[in-house]
């Protein structure tokens, strides 16, 4: 019986009738997959390509088997002219959505959805953007395509056990000088049927100032060109029977993380409709990720101060038992630049105590949270490779 996950050697030992043996040792023959773990998708080349590793969240180590590798066919391209371009880039590049199929988990052969913006030519219409739809097999490692579908760029992404969610992001044509248009059109992709509706909100479906989502936050110049980029920045999570989203706003020019919104609706269709929530307070977040966990939801970013939201009270609080300078030796101090709080991170949680936070500007930096001591621990470095995405199931 194995406890942990990981790759386990053979021992064979042979006797003969004389009472000679010889013993063998065969490496690395026996893989042990958990019954729940952490996928972490890496970019192997730049072919436009990414290769998953399996990280045992009891073992905490990674397995890097040789696995198939995941054509993306993505194209930036049309974000070359673009204000702000590189951080719409990356947003691009990060322009991802994950969820399990069911309630079985890959331990035990079950599928998980990625969803992933295509981009397109400069030259092109938004209205050739499509989302990327794969189901992948943790257990044996495989994919199998399903069927894209129509949407631009920079959709917030959010998912119950049935349904995926997409919502907001770039408007599929043209918009007048002077504004800055979301899409308002929800897609929900039924995760049993892979079957995709599509319903667009009307200006009632967006409840105590939630208005402001039809327009990305924008500066413009004399002619109305938008110089801080069509685009907004959403985290977002599932918390029990609602979904919560973080996005964007401007001081000044500066984009700062702090708007909250859930959504609003009933058992049989929890997404009618949205309203905004309380802002995080005195917030000067550039860069984080909110995640899901079994007392509320969390912002990390690359410091020891938490943003908690309580959704049984609607509040925000901070908080953290670790110092900042406790925080600091769990990062990689050989590179210059580690204590920046702007440092780009993927983030995943369990859903209960659990979240691990893997930051960009090092693969020995990657950290493990503990909800109910708040506390923080360092895990194994990642395979040496930039990052993509990660989740659990």
């Amino acid at each position: 019986m194995y406890e942990t996950g990981g790759i386990y050697d053979t021992i064979v030992r042979v006797d003969t009738e004389s009472n000679s043996f010889r013993i063998t040792n065969i490496s690395n023959t026996i893989d042990i997959v958990e019954n729940i773990n952490m996928w972490h998708w890496l970019y192997k080349d730049k072919l436009n390509q990414v290769q998953v590793s399996e990280f045992g969240l009891l073992s905490e180590v990674y397995k890097i088997p040789q696995t198939p590798t995941l054509q993306l066919n993505t194209n930036n391209n049309f974000l070359n002219n673009d204000a702000n371009s590189a951080r719409q880039k990356f947003e691009f590049s990060r322009n991802i959505g994950f969820c399990q199929s069911s309630l079985t988990t890959s331990g035990n052969s079950g599928e998980s959805f990625l969803f992933w913006a295509s981009g397109r030519n400069i030259s092109d219409s938004a209205s050739l953007e499509q989302v990327y739809v794969k189901t992948f097999n943790g257990f044996d490692k495989s994919y199998k395509s399903q069927d894209s579908f129509q949407r631009a760029y920079n959709w917030m992404f959010l998912n119950t056990q049935t349904n995926a969610y997409f919502m907001l992001g770039r408007p599929n044509k043209g918009f007048e000088a002077f504004t800055s248009p979301a899409n308002i059109k929800l897609q929900t992709y039924n995760l049993i049927t892979k079957t995709l509706s599509t319903h667009k909100f009307q200006n009632d479906a967006f409840q105590a100032n939630a208005i402001e989502l039809q327009q990305n936050e924008s500066v413009y110049d004399g002619s109305g060109i938008n110089t801080t980029g069509n685009f907004s920045i959403y985290r977002s999570a599932w918390k029990g029977s609602t979904g919560y989203f973080l996005r964007s706003s401007l001081i000044g020019t500066q984009t700062i993380i702090s708007n909250l919104y859930s959504t609003i609706g009933g058992v049989s269709d929890p997404f009618i409709a949205l309203k905004k929530l309380q802002d995080i307070p005195n917030s000067n977040y550039t860069e984080g990720q909110l995640l899901s966990m079994s007392n509320g939801l969390f912002f990390f970013n690359n410091s020891s101060n938490i943003s908690i939201y309580e959704d049984s009270s609607n509040t925000w609080y901070v908080a953290g038992n670790n110092s900042g300078l406790s925080f600091r030796s769990l990062q990689d101090k050989t590179v210059s630049g580690f204590e920046k709080e702007s440092n780009t991170l993927l983030g995943t949680s369990n859903g209960n105590h659990f979240a691990y936070l893997s930051f960009d500007y090092s693969e020995n930096s990657i950290v493990k949270f503990n909800n109910l001591e708040l506390t923080f621990s360092k895990l194994p470095p990642r395979p040496r490779l930039e990052q993509w995405f990660m989740g659990i199931y």
